[in-house]
This record gives C-alpha cells, sequence and structure tokens, in this order.
C-alpha cells in the first residue's frame, strides 16, 4: 500500500506541471516519452523487442506523432500522414516476415503493429483533445479524472 502511495505521489508531481504547461510543448513531449515506454513494455510482453528491425519505425512513430500533432495545424495532413507510414510500416513488416524464414510469423507481425498502433493512437488522443477548439483546453482534463476517479474508487471499494 505505501508503495502505491508513494508512486502515486510522485506520478502526481511530475502530472501536474505537466497539465499547466498543455498549451505548450511540453505535454506532446511528455506523450511521446509516455507512448515509447508504453510501447517498449508492450513489444517486451509479446517478446519482439530486441528486434530492432521492426521495432525501431514503431518508437519513431512514437515520437513523432504527438510532435506532429502540435506541430501541424492542419490535423487532417497529420492524418494523412500517419495513415502513409502505417501503410509502409505494415508493408515492412510483411516483407520481414517473408524474409525471416520462419522466425517472425504472421501473427506475431501484425499483433505488433495493431497493438503499437492502438497505444499510439489513445495517447496522441490526449493532445487532439487539448487542442480541439476553445474548450478543448478543460474538456482534455476529463481524461485524466476519469481514469483516477474509477482508479481511486476501484482501489478502495473493491
Amino acid at each position: 500500500m505505501l508503495k502505491r502511495i508513494i508512486t502515486s505521489l510522485v506520478a502526481v508531481c511530475v502530472l501536474i506541471p505537466v497539465l499547466f504547461l498543455s498549451g505548450t510543448w511540453v505535454l506532446p513531449i511528455a506523450i511521446a516519452i509516455v507512448s515509447v515506454i508504453a510501447v517498449f513494455e508492450m513489444l517486451k510482453c509479446m517478446g519482439v523487442h530486441k528486434k530492432i528491425a521492426l521495432t525501431a519505425p514503431i518508437y519513431l512513430a512514437a515520437v513523432a506523432v504527438p510532435l506532429m500533432l502540435r506541430g501541424i495545424e492542419n490535423k487532417v495532413d497529420v492524418a494523412k500522414i500517419v495513415f502513409i507510414f502505417a501503410a509502409a510500416y505494415i508493408i515492412y513488416v510483411f516483407a520481414a516476415i517473408v524474409w525471416s524464414h520462419g522466425k517472425l510469423h504472421y501473427a506475431d507481425g501484425m499483433a505488433m503493429f495493431i497493438v503499437c498502433a492502438y497505444i499510439i493512437a489513445a495517447m496522441n488522443s490526449i493532445i487532439f483533445v487539448r487542442d480541439f477548439g476553445n474548450g478543448g483546453k478543460y474538456i482534455y482534463l476529463l481524461i485524466f479524472l476519469g481514469a483516477w476517479m474509477t482508479d481511486i474508487f476501484a482501489y478502495f471499494v473493491g
């Protein structure tokens, strides 16, 4: 219990300044860092984190997408760039599967792509909501409040 409370206090001390500075480049940089960590942990769980040729483009996307969301005004342009990158990466994974001679299976390669795309999209939705119109700078806080409230009540209630 004490370890969880200490971890929560450290996380809050790091997160509060990021939330206050969310209108600057601090939020996309923080999202990029958290996205890379989340992607690495998932790839480690899948056992493919040591295959640098396959994982390096995913790490690059985890860093580039949040920075593009803040840097490029037109979100449709960001979506086009991400779609082109995703299509190119799928072709790259198919080629790696074919030339791996059985070391990488189709299901593993596609699961790796889908899971990492889900993580990157979910993390970057925070920036998208934050930059959405005039109310976005307040609405994005609901993402955090909803997660915090459900976690806190689940921890204490059952």
